[in-house]
């Protein structure tokens, strides 16, 4: 399991990859932090900027939309 301080190394190393245009590895990354932590808002905005498929996106980003809480 990612415990807190690894969850934040990953997080950023999955930001890294993303900047870098290493989106396989960022998408392993968020794969990676969702396993262990499935409601993490900050891993499913990086796992949504990161996907080129639409579809995919969408489903992301819906489920950012799932666990924010509304105003």
């Amino acid at each position: 399991m990612v415990g807190q301080m690894a969850f934040a190394e990953l997080l950023a190393e999955a930001e890294r990859a993303f900047s870098a245009n290493e989106y396989d590895r960022a998408l392993a990354l968020t794969d990676e932090l969702l396993t262990a932590h499935p409601d993490a808002l900050s891993a499913w905005q990086v796992r949504a900027r990161t996907l080129n498929h639409p579809l995919q996106a969408a489903e992301a980003y819906a489920r950012i939309l799932d666990i924010t809480p509304a105003d």
